[in-house]
């Protein structure tokens, strides 16, 4: 199971916006560094027909945790896009298994830069 979340993670950084609606809850809330900052499920829904996909993700010193339907995936992550400096970051991404017919949602992630 904690696998199908790190590749749901991994998606998250690599596909499109389909993938990003399926597993995110409707009252999911991220924590992005600058100008982007704490976005609710619509405007990261949004933001993400703008945005250049990452062209690959490495996620190094994986930590998890889970407790009662709820999981924490924590990790340091190095995004790479065409034509761009790679971006590392502190990344923690909160998952509940609210609705068994739903199955695992994002309900809170954040990127600290580092």
């Amino acid at each position: 199971m904690m696998d199908d979340l790190w590749k749901i993670e991994r998606g998250l950084w690599l596909e499109g916006e389909d993938l990003f609606a399926r597993h995110i809850a409707s009252d999911a809330v991220m924590v992005f560094p600058g100008s982007a900052g704490i976005l609710k499920r619509e405007a990261l829904v949004e933001g993400l027909r703008a945005a250049p996909r990452w062209s690959s993700v490495e996620m190094a010193a994986r930590e998890q945790v889970l407790h009662e339907g709820c999981a924490v995936l924590a990790y340091r992550a190095v995004g790479t896009r065409e034509g761009e400096e790679p971006y590392t970051a502190l990344c923690m991404s909160v998952y509940e298994d609210r609705d068994r017919d739903v199955g695992w949602r994002i309900v809170a992630h954040q990127q600290t830069p580092v």
